[in-house]
């Protein structure tokens, strides 16, 4: 079951879950929408979650970020599998999941998933139905999307040429992009911008990223 959560003009959200995916004990902190932002999508919260502050600090945090899974369901399987292994507590997409089983599959997981559409994401409308109606787990956004995780700004999308404005604007200390299939982490002023490379393995290595954000240690992960 879960709460549907609009965000209106000027609002922003902050929530925390204390159990998540089978880990108890841990806490975060996010919003998806921007301040003086007009009404863009909903976003989908298990229900307990309760208003926290968002000042708060000493939540350990860590978070997934994958992209470009082209329906590769079975390279998917291993990748959430690895994820709960390792206690992540948020996931990242980058765009590119291609058909709605896979946002279904991301949704078993039962850790919240943040995704922006990709160039062969076709069926936008499905797939946003799907997150608002069907899933519990799954927020979509349009060309990019962005968080607060306690006090670490995460802005990602799916091309290139938009994360380097992001970054460029010194506004976040992560921004996150796919589409070209390469693994890429390069510094940009006080962000880091990171390309976790492909879940699908079609022209490279198939893996993605784990983020440490009380550190900012960046772990790839081999699917192989």
């Amino acid at each position: 079951m879960a709460l549907d959560l609009c965000h209106l003009d000027g609002m922003m959200e902050y929530w925390s879950i204390g159990v998540l995916g089978g880990k108890s004990g841990k806490k975060y902190s996010f919003y998806s929408s921007k301040p003086n932002t007009p009404i863009l999508h909903c976003s989908s919260t298990p229900i307990g979650a309760k208003p926290v502050n968002s000042e708060k600090e000493g939540w350990i945090v860590i978070l997934a970020v994958m992209s470009d899974t082209h329906d590769h369901i079975w390279n998917l399987r291993k990748a959430l599998e690895f994820i709960q292994e390792r206690g992540a507590e948020v996931i990242i997409h980058c765009g590119d999941y291609i058909a709605p089983f896979m946002l279904k599959e991301l949704d078993q997981a039962r850790i919240p998933v943040h995704g922006v559409f990709g160039n062969n994401d076709g069926d936008q409308y499905l797939l946003t139905k799907m997150s608002l109606t069907e899933l519990s787990n799954i927020t979509l956004y349009g060309l990019m999307g962005e968080l607060k995780l306690a006090d670490f700004r995460v802005a990602f999308t799916h091309y290139r040429a938009v994360a380097d404005g992001l970054a460029a604007s010194g506004q976040f200390d992560l921004v996150c992009f796919g589409h070209s299939h390469e693994v890429s982490l390069e510094k940009v002023g006080r962000t880091d911008l990171l390309n976790p490379g492909e879940v699908m393995g079609k022209d490279g290595s198939p893996g993605f990223y784990l983020v440490d954000i009380s550190t900012r240690k960046y772990e790839p992960i081999s699917l192989l």
